[in-house]
Formats: C-alpha cells, structure tokens, sequence
C-alpha cells in the first residue's frame, strides 16, 4: 500500500473518558489544508484554524487521538512543526497525507468540479468507515451502543462542499458528528434559504430570489447596464458595523424550557470584524452597550434554521447611530475568531460533551468560562494577535 498515511512519531480534569464521555478519537478535517488551496489567504487562515483545533484536541486532558488530513506540499513545508506537535503528545497524532492537482480553468478558476483534481474525500470516507467497523465490532450495531470517534470537517460552503464532507461522517452510524447536521449546512449556508427562514422572525436585508438581475441608472438615457445571476443574490444594503456571535448550539431537546425552541443555546462571545475586501481579523470576546439585545436577536435566529448543532457564528451589523441591529448570515461552521476564544475547559472539549450529550439525550447541561479574548489581523501573508485592552 502506498504511503498515503503517516504517523508523525520520531491542572485540573475538565472531562475524562468515562461513561460521560466515550469519544476517544478524533477524525478532523479542514478543507483548506487538506486539498493545499492555492489562494494564501484562504489557506492562511484554514491553516489557523486547523493549528488552534488541533493542538486543542491533543493538549486535551481527555487525551485523544486525532487523525488529520494534510495535502502533501504543505506537510512537507510544516513536517518539523507537526512531528513536533506529536511527540509532545505521546504519539497520539495520525496524518493522512492528501493527493491534490489545481487546474486551471477557462470557466472558473474556482470551480472544484473542473480545477482540483484530489483524494481527500475518499480518504476521509475510507479513515471514517474503518472507525465505524471497528465500533460496531466491538459494541455491537445497535442504537445506543457505546461509540468512541467522533467526525469534524470544516470547509466552504460554496459548491455544496461542507454538505458534502458533512454528509460522509453522516453515513458512517457509529461515527458521531461535532458538527452540524447536511440540513443544517445546506440551509445555513445558503444565504437565500437562510433569508427565507429567518424573515419573518429577526430583523435581516430584503433578499431577491436567486435570478439575473439588471443593473441599470435611474434616470440614465444611455442603455448601459450591467446583468448580474449566476448563483448571486441581491440583498439591501445596511450601514454599519460588521459584528458576529458565536454559540454552542446543542439539539438535545430534554433541556429545552421553551417547548417551541429547536437547541439549547450556549453563548459563547460577541466578536467585532474587520472586512475590507474580505476577512481581516477582528476582536475576540467584546463588550458592547447592545450585546445583550445582539445575543437575543442571533439566538432567536438560530432557532429558526433546522439541522444545526456545535459551534455556530452568527454575522450582524450595528449602526451605531442609530442602534439597529441586522442579521447577515449564519455560519454553519467553525470560524477564524476560534483562533481568539479562550474558554475552560478548552473549546473542543466542550464541542466533544455538547455531542456527547446529544447523543445519550442525556440532562448534562455544558458548565464552562470564557476568558479574555485576543485582538488579531492580517499581517502580510499571515496574522497578528495582540491582547484586548
């Protein structure tokens, strides 16, 4: 067999892995270090998302065993960074090493379908089957059976490609999903569908149907325009800043008070960004004289969308001035501002209980702290991070 997987070998007790909590290992994926993107922005910031999980999941005092997905450029570029992340964590740490070729193409340079040409997926699929046959063959193929691996991808959304990857860990029974759900994914992140069921219930910009549009002066005579469709929306324009709120959103429905609520919500931070032409940076764990009316208006907005589960970020706007507040959109995902939360227990432990309990619909209910954030940008290829004032 070819050598595609490589194993890099050369306080106090939050959770443990006891009857309230099996998981054990780990199988993580992020999309941007996986396939090698070729964008640096992106990767660079795949890349610290990837960097701040991992060594959560490995510095964990549950000790787990993580399984990872590196294409093979960058893990030739990081190889001494990564073989030292495992020793210090007693060999606990398995890299899947990734195959990928970006084309160029005429269409669309970022069309997958047309310019990557990768096996991550199927190595995905076939590290998360060999989990779930050996679950199965040691605990039995029935519904409440003990299971000890967890999935975890992160990637975009565009293309269906977080539905996607979200969708392998689904088809594996004995595998359980930190994440959220395909439904979930593809209705979140979709910002139309998103639009669509929210509207009613938060404030959020009027949004056009998914069609082509003409752009056009109001009172020009000239006939220049511009036509725009092909997968965009057109949405109204809301003058502001540009804030988000992160959750643990968990569909364990025993917790509920409320009989018409979806989730048992845990705020975890509200965040200010920084967007100019894309993701800057921003600052971690504000406060704000609207941060309370900001956490009703994203939590009331998440109980709206189906299939939702774990870390979730919520985007909105604040006009200062006059102290409106908007919903943009909602991210199915982990987001760049990980990088900057600093809970106890750490992040991913509470990720791994909040599935946990979900799973045995159990009463736990996740007891945790948030500490100071951080403030970071970009800064050249990479990002700077200072401490919040």
């Amino acid at each position: 067999m070819e050598n595609n997987t490589t194993n890099t070998k050369d306080n106090d007790n939050y959770i443990s892995n006891n009857d309230n909590n099996q998981i054990k290992n780990v199988v993580f994926l992020e999309y941007t270090v996986a396939t090698g993107v070729p964008d640096e922005n992106l990767l660079n910031e795949g890349k610290l998302m990837f960097d701040t999980l991992l060594n959560q999941f490995l510095n964990s005092d549950s000790k787990y065993n993580v399984t990872c997905f590196l294409d093979e450029n960058i893990y030739k570029k990081y190889a001494k960074d990564y073989n030292m992340i495992n020793k210090s964590s007693q060999n606990r740490l398995n890299i899947v090493i990734t195959h990928n070729t970006w084309l160029k193409s005429e269409k669309d340079e970022k069309d997958e379908k047309e310019s990557l040409i990768s096996d991550y997926k199927e190595k995905l699929a076939e590290i998360l089957r060999k989990h779930n046959e050996k679950n199965i063959r040691n605990y039995g193929n029935y519904k409440n059976r003990k299971i000890e691996t967890a999935g975890f991808v992160i990637g975009p959304e565009n293309d269906g490609k977080l539905a996607q990857l979200t969708k392998i860990i689904e088809d594996n029974e004995a595998i359980l999903n930190i994440g959220c759900s395909s439904e979930g994914v593809m209705i979140a992140g979709d910002k139309y569908l998103t639009y669509l069921a929210i509207k009613d219930k938060v404030p959020t910009p009027n949004t056009l149907p998914i069609k082509k549009y003409i752009i056009k002066e109001n009172l020009g005579c000239d006939g220049i325009h511009e036509v725009i469709g092909d997968n965009l929306i057109v949405q109204e324009y809301f003058e502001g800043v540009p804030y988000s709120y992160v959750f643990i959103v968990s569909s364990n429905s025993k917790n509920l008070n409320n009989s018409s609520d979806k989730y048992e919500l845990y705020p975890i931070c509200m965040n200010k960004q920084y967007i100019t032409d894309c993701y800057c940076g921003g600052e971690i764990n504000i406060n704000h004289k609207l941060k309370e009316k900001a956490k009703e208006l994203c939590a009331e907005t998440l109980q709206c969308i189906n299939g939702l589960n774990g870390y979730i970020g919520v985007d909105f706007m604040i006009n200062e001035e006059t102290e409106e507040i908007t919903i943009i959109e909602v991210n199915p995902r982990i987001t760049t501002s990980i990088h900057g939360i600093n809970t106890e227990p750490p992040l991913c432990d509470l990720l791994i209980e909040n599935v946990s309990n979900n799973n045995k619909m159990s009463n736990d209910k996740l007891n945790y702290k948030i500490n100071k954030g951080l403030k970071f940008y970009r800064d050249g290829r990479g990002f700077k991070f200072e401490e919040l004032e």
